[in-house]
């Protein structure tokens, strides 16, 4: 077979630009697309929030049938929340953004209007740093509960599911036992200061 012969193009790149080159740029441009394919990878393994399921798988609460048959009605419920105006004492006490997360958690977990005004309480009485806004996992070094601190919206929402999980699961109607539960330590004062912002908050 005869050899072709080269263009004056070809003839002046086999010139002007050295082999190397050609390899350093050709790994570079195959390091690029090795790292967004690794982004979009781990961005698909690590989901930011849990689903209803998973926190319930996670402490054995609802079956996940339960759950399903509940998703429309809260996704019919979830726009009327974000439709509402809130009240104005509530407005008085948080911001808008903790507002339209938190009612958004207590339509996801199904809280009553009384377990909303008691996981709105929650908030203000722990008032917690970025990371432990309803005291989840204070006191417990990497905590779940605690993993997007320096994320405030997504923060707020992990640690107001923490606290509406426990809510649902663990809250009997009596905020003096449900002390004990959440707060420990310190159950008399906690009992104390929750139930008066339950009240302003009613």
């Amino acid at each position: 077979m005869r050899n072709r012969k080269k263009t004056k193009v070809e003839i002046w790149f086999d010139e002007k630009v050295p082999k190397f080159v050609i390899s350093i740029s050709s790994m570079i441009v195959m390091g690029i697309f090795s790292i967004i394919f690794m982004v979009a990878l781990f961005g698909q393994m690590f989901d930011p929030y849990p689903t209803r399921e998973e926190y319930f798988r996670s402490i054995g609460g609802v079956s996940p049938e339960q759950i399903d048959s509940g998703m429309l009605e809260y996704e019919s419920r979830i726009d009327e929340v974000e439709k509402t105006n809130p009240t104005t004492i509530t407005i008085e006490y948080f911001s808008a953004k903790e507002i339209q997360i938190i009612s958004q958690v207590a339509v996801e977990y199904d809280l009553t209007d009384h377990e909303t005004a008691l996981l709105f309480a929650i908030r203000k009485c722990e008032n917690g740093r970025p990371g432990l806004e309803f005291g989840c996992g204070d006191g417990i070094d990497n905590h779940p509960a605690r993993r997007y601190a320096g994320d405030f919206e997504r923060s707020l929402r992990l640690q107001a599911q923490w606290c509406a999980g426990t809510i649902k699961k663990r809250y009997k109607g009596d905020v003096g036992e449900f002390s004990k539960i959440y707060c420990p330590t310190n159950a008399v004062n906690w009992e104390r200061m929750v139930e008066s912002w339950v009240g302003k908050l009613s």
